[in-house]
């Protein structure tokens, strides 16, 4: 059967659809206009009088969630789908050692890629590598989709820091290449002692110390923060990459960083053998707030964290990463955040489209063919 896909040269719309809006943390009816790879309106429902598009009132509208693979960058977590992925990822953050691997990782499929390129102390040889990779990649993203949807973010681990002057430095050339930065905290307990042993004070505390008001930084690899370093990273303006290291765990995590989620701070990796779990156990007994952070944490926030601004959420501007739900899995008694961490839980994404295009289609649901707008109805 010929599956329609969204037009590039023209405006198309998703017409009376159920979309969360993420500024209010509600689902709200309405039309998502797309021009492009980009949202360029929503409007209330039934109002668009554009020609192209699908009938979305069977579909629920989400905005796509965004992810960063584990630090070793083990094969068995990456990938969108052949990694084990949820499905609703349409942003994966990724680690590498050079500019040569950025390319290496067609694995992750036709989703919006962050490179978290890896800084090891050559740092002019890096920045104008990265620059001359910045350059080329401008000049074949109108043919590649790839060089499109990727783009770099530094990052320096603080486990190879000998002197604090490296962290100011780092960031010196971060700001010349006008591009955010991370810090990757240590990844055991020994790196950790071996750090406080040198600086004589935790990872978050020196951050907090040398970059109190930098808002373009983000603490990526946190999964072992105590109630200290939360304090320490609440006095800055850092975004902070928050990994669950176990199902039973979670409720002590949230307690912990529940400061940072409620300022919007955190960004949640997900654990793909455990992910459902862990957002059916939020739904449990947390308070609105928090549940709000969490979502902020899967999307806006996460995206901002890789550097994104314009990743995340439905809403004029912003690029049409999203997800269709079938209305049939919609809860309708339960609206919000809680709605929304349900939906991501029990059940999978219809349609999912990166940057206006589809690039996963479910096999339970009619073909967006046959519920496309009437060709020639001005509606």
């Amino acid at each position: 059967m010929f599956m329609w896909k969204p037009p590039v040269a023209q405006p198309w719309v998703i017409r009376e659809t159920i979309r969360f809006n993420s500024a209010a943390y509600t689902f709200e009816p309405g039309d998502i206009e797309v021009t492009g790879s980009r949202i360029s309106a929503i409007l209330p429902a039934g109002t668009s009088r554009l020609v192209e598009g699908v009938d979305g009132s069977s579909f629920v509208c989400t905005p796509g969630v965004v992810d960063v693979e584990r630090p070793d960058g083990s094969p068995a977590e990456r990938g969108l789908r052949a990694g084990g992925s949820p499905s609703y990822v349409t942003t994966v953050g990724f680690y590498c050692s050079n500019i040569e691997s950025v390319t290496s990782h067609a694995s992750f499929g036709p989703v919006r890629r962050v490179a978290l390129l890896r800084f090891n102390g050559r740092y002019l040889e890096q920045v104008n590598a990265m620059l001359d990779w910045s350059a080329a990649a401008q000049r074949t993203a109108a043919d590649t989709c790839a060089a499109r949807l990727t783009s770099l973010l530094p990052v320096i681990a603080s486990g190879t820091l000998l002197s604090a002057t490296e962290v100011v430095e780092f960031a010196r050339f971060a700001k010349t290449m006008g591009s955010r930065f991370g810090i990757e905290l240590s990844s055991s307990a020994d790196e950790a002692f071996e750090f406080r042993g040198r600086f004589y004070c935790s990872e978050s505390a020196l951050i907090a110390y040398l970059m109190p008001q930098e808002p373009n930084i983000t603490v990526f690899n946190a999964g072992r923060l105590d109630r200290r370093d939360v304090a320490a990273l609440l006095r800055t303006r850092s975004a902070v990459s928050i990994d669950f290291p176990r199902k039973h765990d979670v409720r002590g995590s949230t307690w912990t960083c529940s400061l940072l989620f409620g300022n919007r701070q955190a960004a949640i990796r997900i654990r793909q053998g455990d992910m459902r779990a862990l957002l059916l156990d939020l739904l449990d007994g947390v308070a609105t707030d928090t549940l709000n952070g969490f979502v902020s944490a899967l999307t806006k926030s996460a995206a901002a964290a890789l550097g994104l601004t314009d990743v995340g959420a439905l809403a004029p501007g912003m690029k049409a990463d999203l997800c269709l739900f079938d209305r049939s899995d919609f809860d309708a008694s339960v609206n919000g955040s809680a709605a929304f961490l349900s939906m991501l839980a029990k059940n999978e994404p219809a349609y999912v489209m990166v940057d206006g295009q589809v690039v996963l289609r479910g096999t339970h649901t009619d073909a967006l063919d046959d519920i496309r707008l009437g060709a020639g109805e001005v509606v």
